[in-house]
């Protein structure tokens, strides 16, 4: 099982969630989400998923339950397939064109793309694992 460097549970669950089930939640998410975010994070610095165990508002840009409201019915956020990350250092757009342009930032040791999909025009980071051929088609840029 794959725990981030750079991300505690808090940052990715929400607050509920964390409450009733604890640390068991790390089986909720895909290994490959986990590596890009701490491989973004080496990259890019500080970047923020959810921020409610501060004092914030955000509690589902990370794993997203079943009766969450938020985001679309199959959304890979659902899955423990998406984050959505917030750039401390960099705007979120510089974010996606430099994987745009250099594919190796979101590629595990194995050759393995960690990204296949991300979602343009947002102020955010959406990073997903969804089954899509990277090495075919690029990676999958679309819009909500």
């Amino acid at each position: 099982m794959y725990r981030p460097s750079h991300f505690s549970l808090h940052e990715l669950v929400p607050h509920d969630l964390l409450d009733r089930h604890g640390a068991r939640l790390w089986i909720c998410f895909d290994a490959r989400i986990l590596r890009a975010a701490d491989r973004l994070r080496d990259e890019f610095g500080p970047m923020i998923v959810n921020d409610w165990y501060y004092g914030g508002t955000n509690q589902y840009r990370g794993f997203r339950p079943a009766g969450c409201n938020v985001g679309a019915e199959l959304s890979q956020h659902r899955y423990g397939r998406a984050l959505d990350l917030i750039p401390v250092r960099a705007p979120a757009e510089t974010v996606r064109q430099t994987i745009l342009e250099d594919l190796d930032i979101v590629r595990d040791d194995d050759g393995t793309f960690l990204v296949t999909a991300m979602e343009a025009d947002v102020s955010w980071v959406h990073i997903d694992c969804r089954n899509h051929d990277v090495a075919r088609y690029g990676i999958k840029l679309f819009s909500a």
